[in-house]
């Protein structure tokens, strides 16, 4: 059950693909981070970027028209003589790196996970090609309905202003037990707990139209939609993890990862203030002239050897 309020035509982003959203009492636009990346703050990318640059050199390999559009750019990390045209040839670099991360094989999880997320969608009648598929999405509907979990709203776009987050859940639906609860559809190697940042920061967003940037409560949003708003249960979430044929429901704490998006949110928050480094050369040479520039000729040793323990020894480590 789908209500108007969420059939707007697509929200407006920034250049950096930020949602762009009008907070509450204020007339401009901000943008807002994306709910998934507040979450990967709190993540090591270490693996997923050598993942990543592994399918990047095996999309490159098979590539030769790809390698040759990226040779042809003048694009130097370097010093650039036109720094506007190295930026227009990097971002064109930058399409042709998605083409071979894609020829790499890099996309096909994320990519078989969102026609899992199409095709269980309320409604859908896209055709199923694919075995796989077809085992996967029948056991995600036919746990729904053993559940008798009723879903109130489908691909609900949400704004945060506490924290300036945005994003867009599967599913508010109602599963016996746990009341009216944000769900979200995955299909990763394991059910990480660390959805619940992600799930946490939806259940504490107001539902946002991005056509007229009106907003519900998810509680006036679950009245509107006919349903008691006493069931509405900010404080777990449920992720149908579908895997091989087999669709589970598993269990997250959001008030947890509510705690763990407001400590993202404030690292981000921060680090945006910290700005450049304060030059203190000046500081320094007026503080050394006023004492006088004194030479100390025990500290010729430390200034011309390579490191500290040469002049140490093998005791150095022992004082």
């Amino acid at each position: 059950m789908t209500d108007m309020f969420f059939m707007g035509t697509g929200i407006q982003r920034d250049d950096s693909g930020r949602p762009l959203i009008m907070p509450r009492g204020q007339a401009e636009r901000v943008p807002y981070s994306r709910a998934s990346g507040v979450a990967n703050i709190l993540e090591d990318h270490y693996h997923i970027t050598k993942w990543q640059m592994r399918g990047l050199a095996k999309g490159l390999s098979a590539s030769r028209d790809l390698i040759n559009m990226i040779a042809a750019e003048s694009y130097t990390s370097g010093f650039a003589e036109d720094a506007k045209e190295n930026s227009s040839a990097g971002k064109r670099i930058d399409g042709h790196i998605e083409v071979a991360l894609r020829r790499g094989g890099t996309h096909q999880k994320a990519d078989y996970g969102t026609a899992i997320h199409a095709l269980t969608e309320p409604g859908n009648t896209g055709a199923i090609v694919d075995d796989q598929v077809l085992d996967d999405t029948n056991s995600c509907l036919q746990l729904w309905a053993d559940m008798g979990v009723r879903h109130v709203g489908t691909e609900v776009f949400t704004a945060c202003d506490e924290i300036k987050v945005a994003g867009t859940f599967d599913h508010l639906s109602f599963v016996p037990g746990y009341g009216i609860c944000v769900t979200d559809k995955k299909t990763s190697a394991k059910a990480s707990k660390h959805y619940a940042v992600q799930l946490g920061v939806y259940a504490h967003s107001d539902i946002y139209n991005e056509d007229t940037d009106q907003r519900l409560t998810i509680p006036e949003y679950i009245k509107r939609m006919g349903f008691d708003p006493e069931l509405w249960n900010p404080h777990q979430g449920i992720i149908w993890w579908v895997k091989n044929g087999r669709t589970q429901a598993r269990v997250l704490d959001l008030d947890a990862g509510w705690e763990y998006a407001k400590m993202a949110a404030e690292i981000r928050d921060d680090f945006r203030k910290w700005g450049v480094a304060k030059d203190v050369t000046k500081e320094i040479i007026e503080l050394a002239e006023k004492d006088g520039l004194q030479y100390d000729p025990d500290l010729r040793e430390l200034t011309d050897c390579s490191s500290v323990d040469t002049t140490a020894g093998e005791n150095f480590f022992s004082l």
